[in-house]
């Protein structure tokens, strides 16, 4: 469609007040990326999620989606062996447990056919993945726990070797990576993490 025709039919403004009513971040580019479509089998599918979406909405069944984050980026980094700061692992976690959330919350709705198609594929077992990382990182998604690890702990004990990490220190420098080889440069064996 023509984009002046789009922007005399207010279409920009009407995707700004749906995304406005989103409770996620990808919700909310969802919203803004929407487009007018010729394709019959896209409007058919669009107005059943739609049709879908209400019925849960009006049984009170609806999904708490507020923790969902746009995780792309940091899972592919963590695929490729990166690390991820605290941040980005409580904002995998959350939306692991919002995915989780929603999966349930349809499942208790009993399973809309449409709804349910988007929802089965978010894996069960990802649970396990969030706990872990709840148990690492400050609910706050600030920081590591102490006890995100025995090597971590220890260095924090003990002030680390080098450029020591005593007490108030690490407010002051902010986040940065250690080491926890102790090695000046990274080897086969070295293993980092976000204090």
């Amino acid at each position: 469609m023509d984009p002046r025709a789009l922007e005399l039919l207010e279409l920009p403004a009407i995707l700004e007040r749906l995304a406005a009513t989103a409770t996620s971040e990808p919700g909310r580019d969802l919203a803004r990326a929407l487009t007018p479509t010729a394709d019959a089998d896209e409007v058919v599918r669009r107005h059943v999620l739609t049709a879908e979406a209400i019925a849960v909405l009006e049984r009170s069944a609806e999904p708490d989606l507020a923790g969902a984050r746009d995780v792309r980026p940091a899972v592919e980094l963590a695929t490729r062996g990166g690390v991820l700061d605290p941040a980005a692992l409580h904002a995998v976690a959350t939306s692991i447990a919002a995915g989780l959330g929603a999966r349930a919350a349809l499942d208790g709705a009993g399973r809309p056919p449409a709804l349910w198609s988007l929802a089965e594929g978010i894996e069960p077992g990802l649970a396990a993945v969030a706990g872990a990382i709840g148990k690492a990182v400050e609910d706050d998604g600030s920081e590591l726990r102490d006890t995100a690890s025995p090597a971590l702990r220890r260095l924090r004990r003990d002030g680390g070797q080098g450029g020591a990490l005593r007490d108030g220190q690490r407010e002051r420098q902010g986040p940065r990576a250690v080491r926890t080889n102790h090695s000046s440069s990274p080897g086969p064996g070295a293993k980092s993490c976000r204090v």
